[in-house]
């Protein structure tokens, strides 16, 4: 019994999978039909990084910038329909997502005291809930006495410092003081 030799090959082209069947043989003929359906899928904001933002709070969104709201007005323009790259529509006005700054961050706690060669976490509010990215950077104001790498906060010795939370979106900022006692 002669065997056939299917080949499947599959492409993706701009989100749209295709599905090419071929059957081969020595001599004998294949009848192969398929059907594929295929689904477009649209971009966003979100997944292209761009966003509308109404800077002067008048209903009307006059400026395109990114997750943290860095200007993009160099590359892109906002008409009416959408946002633009050249004369290329890149996003229709309906796909665009609105950029939310965050306006407030809240340590849940004014003052903590962990011990020395402690690690510990402080609890941060982020106002907005619906905020295009919560992200914030940590900062101390005494690397002698607190140790942040990556998020993570070290008490390194006895000492006082500040922990500054610093929105990568928008301009707000939180503080909490830390002391490490060891004798507290």
């Amino acid at each position: 019994m002669k065997g056939k030799l299917i080949t499947l090959c599959i492409a993706m082209l701009a989100s749209v999978s295709l599905i090419s069947l071929t059957a081969c043989g020595s001599n004998e003929e294949a009848a192969v039909s398929s059907s594929a359906s295929s689904t477009v899928t649209s971009e966003t904001s979100a997944s292209l990084g761009i966003y509308i933002y109404d800077t002067d709070n008048d209903g009307t969104p006059d400026k395109v910038v990114d997750r943290y709201g860095a200007d993009l007005s160099e590359l892109y323009t906002l008409k009416e329909d959408g946002i633009y790259e050249g004369e290329n529509l890149v996003l229709p006005l309906e796909q665009t997502e609105a950029f939310v700054p965050v306006t407030e961050l809240a340590f849940t706690e004014k003052t903590v005291h962990p011990d020395p060669e402690n690690a510990f976490t402080l609890d941060l509010v982020i106002t907005p809930e619906n905020a295009t990215t919560k992200e914030f950077e940590l900062t101390t104001d005494n690397a002698e006495v607190l140790k942040i790498e990556n998020g993570n906060i070290t008490a390194l010795t006895n000492g006082e410092a500040t922990v500054t939370a610093t929105a990568k979106a928008g301009e707000a900022t939180a503080t909490c003081k830390v002391i490490v006692n060891a004798e507290a």
